[in-house]
């Protein structure tokens, strides 16, 4: 090997250690589609529906509607939220249906959640309970509509897993495209 090519060779790798230790060092601006407002309440969650006292709230954006089961509010993209117990999630965005049919959602959650489709409720479970599955099917039509979850958080564990496709076929995460929704920040 000549020296041409060995200082070339020796050039890269230290290229790819600066550029992986720039990566893990410096900050990203991350900006989500999905706008998501975190509520803590004054005193305890029973449902949903229970009268809201906020004490303070956090505004994000999210890719996808996916906060891991855990003891402790997090996202993959963000980490620690700091939110444990007692909050309302509220999170909108616009989705592009490019063509008409039944479709599915499945919703994992402990606690309860509500999802509306232009206003209207679609799927729901708004009581307190352990993490689990609700499935419902719901006709889109080829348009733009506003998807808005709203989800709560009384004690205990926590988690909220949201997916969507068409009835019978491959389910994905709420803010990831697929050939039937475009989802987009909502105006």
């Amino acid at each position: 090997m000549n020296y041409f090519t060995k200082s070339h060779i020796f050039l890269y790798i230290v290229a790819s250690v600066a550029i992986f230790v720039l990566y893990k060092t410096v900050s990203f601006p991350y900006n989500g589609i999905i706008k998501v407002n975190i509520s803590k309440q004054k005193g305890s969650i029973a449902t949903l529906d229970t009268p809201r006292k906020i004490a303070n709230s956090q505004q994000i954006s999210v890719d996808r509607l996916f906060f891991p089961q855990s003891r402790m509010l997090s996202h993959k993209r963000l980490g620690n939220l700091g939110f444990s117990q007692n909050f309302f999630i509220d999170a909108v965005v616009d989705m592009d249906v490019l063509e008409a049919g039944e479709y599915q959602l499945s919703v994992f959650s402990d606690d309860g959640f509500r999802i509306k489709v232009d206003e209207k409720t679609v799927c729901e479970h708004p009581q307190n309970r352990p993490y689990q599955k609700t499935q419902c099917t719901l006709h889109l039509t080829k348009a733009k509509h506003h998807f808005e979850l709203s989800y709560f958080q009384g004690g205990g564990p926590l988690g909220l897993h949201v997916r969507y496709g068409r009835k019978g076929e491959k389910l994905y995460d709420i803010g990831k495209d697929s050939k039937y929704v475009l989802f987009k920040e909502r105006s």
